[in-house]
């Protein structure tokens, strides 16, 4: 029997698409068998609880992202403004 034990870095890493390793681990847990899985109660409401921050931090983030391209599309007199612009686009897309 195979045991696995899944802290709180190791849920994050995987929810943020971080961890190249978790998600060849999770495809392959079909392989491990018979498997049985721990993860910590804690571990599951830090994780949680770090993901909302993040979630909260990206969406302060594309509300600075859109102000800043609300005033760069006004600005008519700066050569560089219409390319920031673009930029800062792209940035909340990605966002």
């Amino acid at each position: 029997m195979t045991f696995l034990y899944i802290e709180t870095n190791f849920l994050i890493g995987y929810a943020k698409n971080q961890d190249q390793d978790a998600e060849t681990l999770i495809r392959d847990l079909h392989s491990l068998q018979p498997l049985k899985i721990f993860i910590p109660s804690i571990c599951c409401m830090e994780s949680f609880s770090v993901l909302e921050g993040e979630k909260k931090r990206r969406k302060e983030f594309e509300h600075g992202l859109n102000k800043e391209i609300k005033t760069l599309q006004g600005n008519i007199n700066s050569v560089y403004s219409k390319q920031i612009c673009k930029d800062f686009q792209t940035a909340r897309v990605s966002n």
